[in-house]
Protein backbone atom coordinates (compact mmCIF):
# COMPACT_ATOMS: atom_id res chain seq x y z
CA UNK A 1 0.00 0.00 0.00
CA UNK A 2 2.63 2.23 0.67
CA UNK A 3 4.24 2.18 -2.22
CA UNK A 4 1.17 2.33 -4.22
CA UNK A 5 0.83 5.67 -2.10
CA UNK A 6 4.65 6.67 -3.33
CA UNK A 7 3.70 5.49 -7.32
CA UNK A 8 0.76 8.20 -7.11
CA UNK A 9 2.74 11.17 -5.16
CA UNK A 10 5.92 10.82 -7.22
CA UNK A 11 6.41 13.74 -9.53
CA UNK A 12 7.18 11.70 -12.94
CA UNK A 13 3.96 10.35 -12.64
CA UNK A 14 2.37 14.12 -12.13
CA UNK A 15 4.49 15.17 -14.86
CA UNK A 16 3.84 12.96 -17.00
CA UNK A 17 -0.14 13.66 -16.28
CA UNK A 18 -0.01 16.63 -16.43
CA UNK A 19 1.63 16.68 -20.34
CA UNK A 20 -1.05 13.58 -21.06
CA UNK A 21 -3.79 16.03 -20.44
CA UNK A 22 -2.39 18.99 -21.54
CA UNK A 23 -1.56 17.27 -24.73
CA UNK A 24 -5.28 16.03 -24.98
CA UNK A 25 -6.60 19.87 -25.23
CA UNK A 26 -4.26 20.73 -27.96
CA UNK A 27 -5.20 17.59 -29.72
CA UNK A 28 -8.94 18.77 -29.21
CA UNK A 29 -8.17 22.21 -30.29
CA UNK A 30 -5.93 20.66 -33.99
CA UNK A 31 -8.37 18.02 -34.52
CA UNK A 32 -12.13 18.93 -35.33
CA UNK A 33 -14.13 17.71 -32.88
CA UNK A 34 -17.42 16.48 -34.34
CA UNK A 35 -20.05 18.33 -31.85
CA UNK A 36 -18.84 21.93 -32.76
CA UNK A 37 -17.92 20.90 -36.75
CA UNK A 38 -20.62 21.28 -39.04
CA UNK A 39 -21.11 18.27 -41.25
CA UNK A 40 -19.80 19.98 -44.23
CA UNK A 41 -16.25 20.69 -42.68
CA UNK A 42 -15.90 17.65 -40.96
CA UNK A 43 -16.03 15.83 -44.25
CA UNK A 44 -13.77 17.82 -45.92
CA UNK A 45 -11.14 17.06 -43.19
CA UNK A 46 -11.53 13.60 -43.49
CA UNK A 47 -11.27 13.78 -47.45
CA UNK A 48 -8.31 15.70 -46.62
CA UNK A 49 -6.67 14.07 -43.96
CA UNK A 50 -7.12 9.91 -45.09
CA UNK A 51 -4.14 9.20 -43.42
CA UNK A 52 -5.47 10.33 -40.00
CA UNK A 53 -8.86 9.51 -39.89
CA UNK A 54 -8.19 5.90 -38.72
CA UNK A 55 -6.20 7.28 -35.92
CA UNK A 56 -8.39 9.29 -35.08
CA UNK A 57 -11.81 6.71 -34.97
CA UNK A 58 -9.88 4.33 -32.86
CA UNK A 59 -8.43 6.97 -30.62
CA UNK A 60 -11.71 9.36 -30.44
CA UNK A 61 -9.39 12.23 -31.77
CA UNK A 62 -12.43 13.61 -32.93
CA UNK A 63 -14.30 13.68 -29.41
CA UNK A 64 -11.81 14.29 -27.02
CA UNK A 65 -13.66 15.25 -23.63
CA UNK A 66 -15.77 12.46 -24.22
CA UNK A 67 -13.33 9.60 -24.89
CA UNK A 68 -12.68 7.10 -22.25
CA UNK A 69 -8.77 7.53 -22.26
CA UNK A 70 -9.52 11.31 -21.62
CA UNK A 71 -11.52 10.43 -18.53
CA UNK A 72 -8.59 7.77 -17.36
CA UNK A 73 -6.49 10.28 -17.66
CA UNK A 74 -8.17 12.55 -15.45
CA UNK A 75 -8.78 9.93 -13.03
CA UNK A 76 -5.38 9.05 -12.27
CA UNK A 77 -4.77 12.80 -11.89
CA UNK A 78 -7.42 13.02 -9.46
CA UNK A 79 -5.96 10.46 -7.64
CA UNK A 80 -2.38 11.70 -7.38
CA UNK A 81 -3.68 15.24 -6.20
CA UNK A 82 -6.34 13.69 -3.57
CA UNK A 83 -3.27 12.19 -2.12
CA UNK A 84 -0.90 15.60 -2.48
CA UNK A 85 -3.76 16.71 -0.80
CA UNK A 86 -3.58 14.70 2.16
CA UNK A 87 0.16 15.57 2.39
CA UNK A 88 -0.41 19.49 2.56
CA UNK A 89 -2.86 19.71 4.81
CA UNK A 90 -0.95 17.77 6.98
CA UNK A 91 1.62 19.90 6.40
CA UNK A 92 -0.30 23.18 6.95
CA UNK A 93 -1.78 21.73 10.22
CA UNK A 94 1.88 20.98 11.33
CA UNK A 95 3.20 24.26 10.39
CA UNK A 96 0.32 26.25 11.82
CA UNK A 97 0.29 24.52 15.28
CA UNK A 98 3.33 22.45 16.25
CA UNK A 99 6.25 24.14 18.15
CA UNK A 100 9.35 24.95 16.53
CA UNK A 101 12.71 23.86 17.82
CA UNK A 102 14.47 26.23 18.59
CA UNK A 103 17.49 27.50 16.96
CA UNK A 104 20.93 26.72 18.07
CA UNK A 105 22.26 29.99 17.16
CA UNK A 106 21.40 33.77 15.47
CA UNK A 107 18.77 35.02 18.25
CA UNK A 108 18.73 38.50 19.28
CA UNK A 109 18.71 38.33 23.25
CA UNK A 110 16.88 41.36 24.74
CA UNK A 111 16.15 41.91 28.81
CA UNK A 112 12.52 41.80 28.78
CA UNK A 113 9.32 41.06 31.47
CA UNK A 114 7.63 37.85 30.48
CA UNK A 115 4.08 39.90 31.04
CA UNK A 116 4.96 42.87 28.34
CA UNK A 117 6.54 40.60 25.19
CA UNK A 118 2.72 39.45 24.21
CA UNK A 119 1.47 42.42 24.35
CA UNK A 120 3.82 44.07 21.96
CA UNK A 121 3.58 40.95 19.95
CA UNK A 122 -0.41 41.53 19.36
CA UNK A 123 0.31 44.68 18.87
CA UNK A 124 2.09 44.21 15.55
CA UNK A 125 -0.37 41.37 14.38
CA UNK A 126 1.42 37.95 15.76
CA UNK A 127 -0.93 35.49 17.46
CA UNK A 128 0.51 33.04 20.26
CA UNK A 129 0.23 29.76 19.11
CA UNK A 130 1.86 27.18 21.06
CA UNK A 131 3.68 27.74 24.72
CA UNK A 132 5.85 25.59 25.92
CA UNK A 133 9.53 25.64 26.82
CA UNK A 134 9.66 28.49 24.63
CA UNK A 135 7.09 31.09 23.03
CA UNK A 136 5.65 31.10 19.11
CA UNK A 137 3.99 33.39 17.67
CA UNK A 138 2.98 33.79 14.10
CA UNK A 139 1.68 36.67 11.85
CA UNK A 140 -0.16 35.37 9.33
CA UNK A 141 -0.84 31.84 10.24
CA UNK A 142 -3.28 31.02 7.92
CA UNK A 143 -0.63 31.87 5.23
CA UNK A 144 0.61 28.36 5.68
CA UNK A 145 -2.85 26.95 3.90
CA UNK A 146 -2.25 28.95 0.94
CA UNK A 147 -0.58 25.48 -1.14
CA UNK A 148 -2.95 23.59 0.66
CA UNK A 149 -5.94 25.39 -1.03
CA UNK A 150 -3.79 25.93 -3.98
CA UNK A 151 -4.12 21.72 -4.64
CA UNK A 152 -7.90 21.99 -3.40
CA UNK A 153 -8.77 23.83 -5.87
CA UNK A 154 -6.81 22.03 -8.87
CA UNK A 155 -8.58 18.85 -7.00
CA UNK A 156 -11.71 20.35 -7.51
CA UNK A 157 -11.40 21.29 -10.86
CA UNK A 158 -9.62 17.75 -11.55
CA UNK A 159 -12.85 16.20 -9.95
CA UNK A 160 -14.91 18.41 -12.12
CA UNK A 161 -13.65 17.66 -14.79
CA UNK A 162 -13.63 14.41 -14.33
CA UNK A 163 -17.58 14.46 -13.25
CA UNK A 164 -17.72 16.40 -16.53
CA UNK A 165 -16.19 13.78 -19.09
CA UNK A 166 -18.23 11.43 -17.56
CA UNK A 167 -21.73 12.87 -17.39
CA UNK A 168 -21.97 15.72 -20.18
CA UNK A 169 -24.66 15.74 -22.62
CA UNK A 170 -24.55 18.11 -25.60
CA UNK A 171 -26.52 18.15 -28.69
CA UNK A 172 -27.20 20.65 -31.10
CA UNK A 173 -30.07 21.37 -33.73
CA UNK A 174 -30.40 23.37 -36.74
CA UNK A 175 -33.97 25.43 -36.57
CA UNK A 176 -35.40 27.28 -39.85
CA UNK A 177 -37.65 29.71 -39.01
CA UNK A 178 -41.38 28.85 -38.42
CA UNK A 179 -40.52 24.87 -38.15
CA UNK A 180 -40.60 23.45 -35.13
CA UNK A 181 -37.92 20.54 -33.93
CA UNK A 182 -39.95 17.98 -32.50
CA UNK A 183 -38.74 16.30 -29.37
CA UNK A 184 -37.02 13.28 -29.77
CA UNK A 185 -36.27 13.99 -33.48
CA UNK A 186 -31.92 13.30 -34.35
CA UNK A 187 -29.76 16.06 -33.06
CA UNK A 188 -27.70 18.01 -35.90
CA UNK A 189 -24.67 16.50 -33.23
CA UNK A 190 -24.55 15.44 -30.01
CA UNK A 191 -21.94 13.90 -27.45
CA UNK A 192 -22.47 12.70 -23.78
CA UNK A 193 -20.80 11.19 -21.24
CA UNK A 194 -19.68 7.23 -20.63
CA UNK A 195 -21.76 7.08 -17.69
CA UNK A 196 -25.25 8.84 -19.88
CA UNK A 197 -27.25 8.39 -22.72
CA UNK A 198 -28.05 11.54 -25.27
CA UNK A 199 -29.74 14.09 -24.57
CA UNK A 200 -33.33 14.14 -24.75
CA UNK A 201 -35.59 17.41 -24.35
CA UNK A 202 -39.06 16.94 -23.35
CA UNK A 203 -40.41 19.70 -25.42
CA UNK A 204 -40.33 20.97 -28.88
CA UNK A 205 -38.32 24.02 -30.27
CA UNK A 206 -39.50 26.69 -32.67
CA UNK A 207 -37.15 29.20 -34.34
CA UNK A 208 -39.21 32.44 -34.53
CA UNK A 209 -36.70 35.06 -35.52
CA UNK A 210 -33.44 35.51 -36.45
CA UNK A 211 -32.17 38.40 -35.15
CA UNK A 212 -29.47 40.00 -36.67
CA UNK A 213 -28.06 43.43 -35.65
CA UNK A 214 -24.76 44.91 -37.58
CA UNK A 215 -22.32 47.63 -36.96
CA UNK A 216 -21.86 50.41 -39.35
CA UNK A 217 -19.20 48.43 -41.40
CA UNK A 218 -21.60 45.99 -42.09
CA UNK A 219 -19.97 42.93 -39.72
CA UNK A 220 -22.61 41.41 -37.44
CA UNK A 221 -22.74 42.83 -34.31
CA UNK A 222 -25.09 40.93 -32.12
CA UNK A 223 -26.82 37.21 -33.52
CA UNK A 224 -29.58 36.57 -31.15
CA UNK A 225 -32.53 33.42 -31.67
CA UNK A 226 -35.87 33.96 -30.92
CA UNK A 227 -37.46 31.00 -29.77
CA UNK A 228 -41.03 29.16 -28.87
CA UNK A 229 -40.41 25.87 -26.50
CA UNK A 230 -43.61 23.49 -26.39
CA UNK A 231 -43.57 21.53 -23.40
CA UNK A 232 -44.74 17.46 -24.49
CA UNK A 233 -47.12 17.19 -21.44
CA UNK A 234 -49.11 20.45 -22.46
CA UNK A 235 -47.32 22.85 -20.19
CA UNK A 236 -47.48 26.53 -20.21
CA UNK A 237 -45.74 27.79 -23.53
CA UNK A 238 -42.02 29.50 -23.02
CA UNK A 239 -40.95 32.22 -25.11
CA UNK A 240 -36.98 32.54 -25.25
CA UNK A 241 -34.07 34.62 -26.26
CA UNK A 242 -30.86 32.48 -26.88
CA UNK A 243 -28.27 35.17 -28.00
CA UNK A 244 -24.30 35.17 -28.19
CA UNK A 245 -22.46 36.08 -24.91
CA UNK A 246 -26.04 35.99 -23.40
CA UNK A 247 -26.55 32.84 -20.58
CA UNK A 248 -30.22 31.19 -21.03
CA UNK A 249 -30.85 28.38 -18.95
CA UNK A 250 -33.95 26.28 -18.86
CA UNK A 251 -35.21 23.36 -16.97
CA UNK A 252 -31.66 23.43 -16.01
CA UNK A 253 -30.05 22.78 -19.61
CA UNK A 254 -27.94 25.92 -20.82
CA UNK A 255 -29.05 27.39 -24.51
CA UNK A 256 -26.16 28.54 -26.51
CA UNK A 257 -26.34 30.28 -29.86
CA UNK A 258 -24.28 29.39 -32.09
CA UNK A 259 -22.12 31.16 -34.58
CA UNK A 260 -23.61 28.95 -37.32
CA UNK A 261 -26.89 30.90 -38.76
CA UNK A 262 -27.41 32.26 -42.44
CA UNK A 263 -30.16 31.85 -45.00
CA UNK A 264 -32.37 28.74 -46.42
CA UNK A 265 -32.49 29.02 -50.15
CA UNK A 266 -35.22 26.11 -50.99
CA UNK A 267 -34.98 25.07 -54.57
CA UNK A 268 -37.09 23.69 -57.49
CA UNK A 269 -34.69 21.09 -60.06
CA UNK A 270 -36.77 19.62 -62.74
CA UNK A 271 -35.21 17.78 -65.12
CA UNK A 272 -36.04 17.07 -68.86
CA UNK A 273 -38.35 14.32 -68.15
CA UNK A 274 -40.36 16.14 -65.91
CA UNK A 275 -38.78 14.59 -62.68
CA UNK A 276 -39.12 17.25 -59.88
CA UNK A 277 -36.45 17.24 -56.75
CA UNK A 278 -37.18 20.03 -54.37
CA UNK A 279 -33.94 20.70 -51.46
CA UNK A 280 -33.34 23.13 -49.11
CA UNK A 281 -29.43 24.70 -48.99
CA UNK A 282 -28.28 25.61 -45.54
CA UNK A 283 -25.65 28.45 -46.46
CA UNK A 284 -23.65 30.73 -43.16
CA UNK A 285 -24.69 34.32 -43.74
CA UNK A 286 -21.90 36.49 -45.45
CA UNK A 287 -19.30 38.18 -43.17
CA UNK A 288 -20.46 41.59 -44.95
CA UNK A 289 -22.22 43.27 -48.34
CA UNK A 290 -19.28 42.04 -50.16
CA UNK A 291 -18.93 38.82 -49.00
CA UNK A 292 -20.47 35.53 -50.10
CA UNK A 293 -21.75 32.61 -47.72
CA UNK A 294 -21.04 29.61 -49.28
CA UNK A 295 -21.54 25.48 -49.30
CA UNK A 296 -20.86 22.94 -51.41
CA UNK A 297 -23.73 19.78 -51.89
CA UNK A 298 -23.78 16.36 -52.99
CA UNK A 299 -27.33 15.21 -54.13
CA UNK A 300 -27.63 11.41 -54.61
CA UNK A 301 -29.47 12.39 -58.14
CA UNK A 302 -27.29 15.07 -59.22
CA UNK A 303 -24.44 13.46 -61.17
CA UNK A 304 -21.96 16.48 -60.01
CA UNK A 305 -21.32 18.60 -57.07
CA UNK A 306 -23.64 21.86 -56.46
CA UNK A 307 -21.29 24.89 -55.42
CA UNK A 308 -23.19 27.53 -54.23
CA UNK A 309 -22.50 30.90 -52.93
CA UNK A 310 -24.84 34.21 -52.47
CA UNK A 311 -24.60 38.06 -51.05
CA UNK A 312 -27.11 39.46 -48.96
CA UNK A 313 -28.28 42.11 -51.41
CA UNK A 314 -28.15 41.63 -55.04
CA UNK A 315 -27.51 45.13 -55.41
CA UNK A 316 -24.82 45.28 -52.64
CA UNK A 317 -26.05 48.02 -50.71
CA UNK A 318 -27.93 46.92 -47.99
CA UNK A 319 -27.42 44.30 -45.65
CA UNK A 320 -30.28 43.95 -44.41
CA UNK A 321 -31.77 43.41 -47.72
CA UNK A 322 -34.53 40.39 -48.27
CA UNK A 323 -33.26 40.36 -52.20
CA UNK A 324 -30.59 37.92 -51.54
CA UNK A 325 -28.82 36.74 -54.52
CA UNK A 326 -28.07 32.98 -55.18
CA UNK A 327 -25.30 31.91 -57.28
CA UNK A 328 -25.01 28.41 -58.02
CA UNK A 329 -22.47 26.18 -60.40
CA UNK A 330 -22.18 22.96 -61.04
CA UNK A 331 -18.65 21.01 -60.78
CA UNK A 332 -16.95 17.95 -61.90
CA UNK A 333 -13.85 18.32 -59.81
CA UNK A 334 -12.43 21.61 -60.76
CA UNK A 335 -14.44 22.20 -63.38
CA UNK A 336 -16.95 24.30 -63.93
CA UNK A 337 -19.89 22.52 -66.22
CA UNK A 338 -22.50 25.62 -65.79
CA UNK A 339 -23.60 28.68 -63.61
CA UNK A 340 -26.86 30.72 -62.93
CA UNK A 341 -27.62 33.35 -60.48
CA UNK A 342 -31.12 33.44 -58.77
CA UNK A 343 -32.89 36.14 -56.66
CA UNK A 344 -36.31 34.95 -54.90
CA UNK A 345 -39.03 33.75 -57.19
CA UNK A 346 -36.24 33.86 -60.24
CA UNK A 347 -35.98 30.18 -62.07
CA UNK A 348 -33.03 29.74 -64.92
CA UNK A 349 -31.77 26.89 -66.72
CA UNK A 350 -28.60 24.51 -64.96
CA UNK A 351 -27.30 22.11 -67.12
CA UNK A 352 -29.77 20.01 -68.12
CA UNK A 353 -32.30 20.94 -65.42
CA UNK A 354 -34.73 23.90 -64.80
CA UNK A 355 -34.07 25.58 -61.33
CA UNK A 356 -36.57 27.58 -59.30
CA UNK A 357 -36.17 29.63 -56.35
CA UNK A 358 -38.61 29.25 -54.48
CA UNK A 359 -38.56 30.51 -50.71
CA UNK A 360 -35.56 32.30 -48.83
CA UNK A 361 -35.84 31.83 -44.83
CA UNK A 362 -33.64 32.02 -42.17
CA UNK A 363 -31.93 29.53 -39.88
CA UNK A 364 -29.99 29.37 -36.74
CA UNK A 365 -28.19 26.58 -35.02
CA UNK A 366 -29.07 26.34 -31.43
CA UNK A 367 -26.52 24.43 -28.68
CA UNK A 368 -28.57 22.61 -25.66
CA UNK A 369 -26.06 21.71 -22.50
CA UNK A 370 -26.14 19.46 -19.27
CA UNK A 371 -23.55 19.85 -17.65
CA UNK A 372 -23.59 18.96 -14.04
CA UNK A 373 -19.89 19.60 -12.51
CA UNK A 374 -19.62 22.97 -14.35
CA UNK A 375 -20.20 24.80 -10.69
CA UNK A 376 -17.52 23.07 -9.50
CA UNK A 377 -15.30 24.02 -11.65
CA UNK A 378 -15.47 27.82 -11.01
CA UNK A 379 -15.56 26.79 -6.99
CA UNK A 380 -12.27 25.31 -7.59
CA UNK A 381 -10.61 28.65 -9.74
CA UNK A 382 -11.55 30.46 -6.94
CA UNK A 383 -10.08 28.06 -4.43
CA UNK A 384 -7.12 28.37 -6.76
CA UNK A 385 -6.95 31.71 -6.90
CA UNK A 386 -7.29 32.03 -2.72
CA UNK A 387 -4.34 29.78 -2.19
CA UNK A 388 -2.67 31.92 -4.45
CA UNK A 389 -3.43 35.32 -2.57
CA UNK A 390 -2.78 33.56 0.72
CA UNK A 391 0.85 32.33 -0.93
CA UNK A 392 2.24 35.87 -2.45
CA UNK A 393 -0.02 38.02 0.05
CA UNK A 394 0.44 36.71 3.51
CA UNK A 395 3.25 34.64 4.00
CA UNK A 396 3.60 33.88 7.38
CA UNK A 397 6.22 35.23 9.64
CA UNK A 398 7.50 34.09 13.32
CA UNK A 399 8.86 34.66 16.35
CA UNK A 400 10.65 32.11 18.68
CA UNK A 401 11.43 33.56 21.92
CA UNK A 402 12.90 31.57 24.56
CA UNK A 403 14.16 32.50 28.05
CA UNK A 404 17.88 33.29 28.98
CA UNK A 405 18.66 34.31 31.99
CA UNK A 406 17.34 37.63 33.25
CA UNK A 407 16.51 38.65 29.62
CA UNK A 408 14.81 36.92 26.41
CA UNK A 409 16.29 35.22 22.84
CA UNK A 410 13.89 36.14 20.38
CA UNK A 411 14.53 33.65 16.56
CA UNK A 412 12.76 35.52 13.87
CA UNK A 413 12.59 33.92 10.34
CA UNK A 414 10.04 34.38 7.35
CA UNK A 415 7.72 31.23 5.38
CA UNK A 416 8.94 33.87 1.81
CA UNK A 417 10.78 37.06 1.10
CA UNK A 418 12.56 37.19 4.69
CA UNK A 419 14.55 40.14 2.92
CA UNK A 420 11.60 42.12 2.07
CA UNK A 421 10.26 41.73 5.19
CA UNK A 422 13.11 41.97 7.73
CA UNK A 423 12.49 45.79 8.67
CA UNK A 424 9.45 44.52 10.58
CA UNK A 425 12.12 42.18 12.58
CA UNK A 426 14.17 45.05 13.67
CA UNK A 427 11.09 47.36 14.69
CA UNK A 428 9.26 45.10 16.44
CA UNK A 429 12.75 44.32 18.99
CA UNK A 430 13.49 47.85 18.93
CA UNK A 431 9.70 48.65 20.54
CA UNK A 432 9.91 45.77 23.12
CA UNK A 433 13.65 47.36 24.05
CA UNK A 434 12.00 50.83 24.66
CA UNK A 435 8.88 49.60 26.36
CA UNK A 436 11.12 47.86 28.67
CA UNK A 437 13.53 50.63 29.27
Amino acid sequence: MNMLKMFFLSRKLALFLLVAIIASVLVASLVPQTFITPAAKMQNWRADNEWLVPIADVCGLNHVYTAPWFAVFIALALVSLSLSLIEQFRAALRRTFKAAPLPESGGSRIRATEQRIPATMRRHGYLLLSRTASWRFVKNPWGYWGNFLLHAGIVATIAASLLVALTQQRGAIILVEGVPHQAGEPWESEEHGLLTERLSLPYSVRLDRLKLEFRKDNHVDQVASEITLFPENGGDVRRLTAAINANLTYQGKRIYQSNDYGDVFTLEFTSADGGTHREKLLLLHPAGLDKAGYGDFDFPWLKYRLSTKYYADADKKLITSPDRLLVLRIMENNRELGRISLKNGESGRLGNYLVRLTAVEKWSKLIFVHVPGMPLVFIGFMMIVLGIMLNFFTPPREFIVARDGDGFLFFWRAEKFADFYADEQEVILKNIETEQA
